[in-house]
Formats: C-alpha cells, structure tokens, sequence
C-alpha cells in the first residue's frame, strides 16, 4: 500500500491511501486504553483496610502541609493517589494541621477499636469451644472429645508452645504465674494431662 500512495497521481488519491493505512495499523496495533486497567479494590465502608488507607492518604497529606494547611487527598478508581506526573488526587478540602491529626487520631482509634473486637470476639469464641470441650470430655471421655475438637486441640498446643517460647517461663513458673491468662493456663495445663479449671 505504500508503494500504491507514492504511486498517487493526485494529493487526494494519496491522502486517501494514507487514511486506508493508518485505518489498518490501528486495527493490527490498538492503542491501550485506561479500560485495561485493572479498577480498585472496592473496600467496604468502615473496613479495617479501608480506614487503613484512609489514615495512609492523610499521613500523605500531612508530610506535605504547607503553612499548617493540609490539602487532603484521594484516590482514583484505579486507586492510585497519583497522576502520571506525580501529583496528587485532591479531594478540594483543605484543613489545619490540628484538625488533620485529630481526623487521623479519630481514624487510628476506630482501627483499634475494631482490632481489639475481632481479637476479643475469637477469644471468646476459642474460649466457648474449650468450654464445650471440656464438658464433653467429662460427660463422654476424653477420646470423644479429641475426635470432635482435634483442630482444636493440636492448633492450642502450637499457640501455646509459641507462648510459652516468647514468655521464656519455665513450666514451674508458669503453674505458679497468676497474672497469665486463664485461658492459655488450662490449655497448658491439659497438655500436661491435668484437668485443672
């Protein structure tokens, strides 16, 4: 086709020519477009990763305040808080220094307020099952209740192990210690074989 538009008897023969061929490049070579891209994770509202990202992007923020204004920032919908040139995604607001850090301390405590309740709600729950444990082992022996709560059992023994490596107790001091949580005493205490509640 190119020997065709060189071969062109007028300007509009070879301009027509030329539009065939860019047509055809771009159909043998399409241009990337931003719909390839792969969107953001979408996080629900309130999420420990969401306020996780939240705090990130006004400690962002924070870093570059100029005289004690801090212009707060975004994200894109591929989640990017950057052009390709480098500049930030702002959100329009612009706020104090003081207001930026009690905004990050507010997020900060609900980050710890929703940690501390996931790890309180699966000690209450490890605690619920031992419980269950041990009242069918009482009623029904000890093999039953291994075969039921085995997971159980062998997962404590690791976290305990684990425990008791970081504490650096010896056994002795551990029966003795009296501020170790009830809970992780009795496991110990039933893999040393005593039914001690």
């Amino acid at each position: 086709m190119e020997a065709q538009a060189q071969k062109a008897p007028t300007q509009a023969a070879y301009q027509a020519i030329r539009n065939r061929i860019d047509k055809l490049n771009e159909l043998l070579n399409p241009k990337k477009t931003n719909q390839d891209k792969q969107l953001a994770e979408i996080l629900p509202e309130g999420s420990i990763k969401e306020l996780e990202r939240r705090a990130q992007l006004l400690n962002d923020a924070i870093d570059t305040a100029v005289n004690g204004q801090v212009k707060l920032r975004k994200l894109d919908k591929y989640g990017h808080d950057k052009d390709k040139k480098g500049n930030p995604y702002f959100t329009g607001e612009t706020v104090s220094e003081e207001e930026a850090y009690k905004r990050l301390e507010k997020i900060q405590d609900e980050i710890d307020s929703k940690r501390y309740k996931s790890n309180k709600d699966r000690l209450d729950e490890t605690k619920t099952q031992f419980e269950n444990y041990y009242s069918i082992a009482s009623y029904y022996g000890k093999e039953i209740a291994d075969k039921q709560y085995g997971p159980l059992v062998s997962k404590s023994k690791i976290i305990l192990n684990m425990l008791i490596t970081r504490l650096t107790l010896s056994k002795k001091e551990l029966k003795q210690e009296k501020s170790f949580p009830s809970l992780i005493r009795n496991i110990w205490l039933y893999s040393e074989k005593k039914w001690i509640l």
